[in-house]
């Protein structure tokens, strides 16, 4: 039997525009390391791997101590190893013959599912016209 754990957090409003930057702060990285990858297939043929994307972005996250260098850097590792899996799945589905989809960027902060360090998932959303997160443990 899997229990699940719900946290629901009722954050001030400073501390609601620090969770959404930090969210926005994942969107961006996710969907910039799904460009470099797509855009690095068409123009070789070859996929990039995890270990190229962290060093990339590490240099990137050094560059801007004010954005990506106010994020965990576990956290953005885990978004870049959730990318990987993703990519990874999809040409594995298309060599063996399975129904693939495009991968997809994620469009927008409410739908992303930010990995910190203790697997713990974050969905942005609204209770009785506040900001509220809603975190799940499994």
């Amino acid at each position: 039997m899997m229990l699940t754990y719900k946290y629901l957090l009722r954050p001030n409003n400073q501390q609601a525009d620090r969770l959404v930057f930090l969210l926005e702060q994942h969107r961006i990285v996710y969907n910039h390391a799904l460009q470099q990858r797509i855009n690095i297939y068409k123009e070789t043929g070859e996929c990039i791997g995890y270990d190229t994307q962290c060093q990339h972005f590490r240099d990137i996250r050094r560059e801007n101590p004010d954005t990506l260098g106010l994020v965990n850097a576990s956290s953005l590792q885990r978004t870049l190893r959730r990318l990987d899996k993703t990519y990874t799945s999809f040409f594995r589905r298309l060599q063996s013959g399975e129904k693939v989809g495009f991968l997809v960027s994620n469009p927008a902060v409410a739908s992303i599912l930010w990995n910190i360090p203790m697997e713990m998932g974050v969905s942005c959303g609204r209770v009785n016209a506040s900001t509220c997160f809603s975190m799940s443990k499994i």
